[in-house]
């Protein structure tokens, strides 16, 4: 699990051996997971969260979940210490791509996997097109600079630079 604070918003990186076992389309089983997270947030991150937060939490198939947190002010009501009221807001089969630092060293481990290369911003990402073993997403990994769960503009058709089959 990592862990990003920004100001108001918490980014939770939960790769698919820490997820594997929760359905997060089961909301008794996602309520269980999430009380089970602000805890572990709260004990071993010593995050202080209380309030109402906006919860987004984007599931891909060979990364896990990535679990966006925004605190909302709401001045109407006045939340005790440790209350915490969330809305949540699940995307299923989510595409992550991966914001790659060395293409040339991550396209050895790429030979024999399907994948899209992107260009945005003067910056290379890679879309996996089908699920891959963890050794090659462990490759993967080591060569990806940022994994990112917003990628609407950045997959746009002009950005497509190759899809390798």
């Amino acid at each position: 699990m990592k862990v990003n604070v920004s100001d108001e918003d918490i980014t939770i990186y939960l790769n698919r051996y820490y997820t594997k076992q929760t359905d997060f389309l089961d909301l008794n089983a996602l309520e269980e997971y999430m009380n089970d997270l602000f805890f572990n947030l709260k004990n071993s991150y010593n995050l202080k969260i209380s309030g109402y937060y906006n919860i987004d939490a984007y599931i891909d198939n060979n990364y896990g979940v990535i679990i966006t947190m925004r605190h909302e002010d709401i001045e109407y009501y006045d939340y005790l210490i440790d209350q915490i009221d969330t809305q949540v807001t699940i995307h299923n089969n989510a595409n992550f791509l991966y914001k790659i630092a060395d293409f040339f060293g991550a396209k050895n481990y790429l030979n024999n996997i399907n994948y899209s290369l992107y260009k945005y911003n003067n910056e290379l990402y890679i879309k996996l097109n089908d699920q891959i073993d963890n050794i090659n997403f462990g490759n993967l990994l080591e060569y990806c600079k940022e994994i990112c769960y917003d990628i609407e503009g950045i997959m746009k058709k002009n950005n497509l630079l190759f899809y390798n089959k």
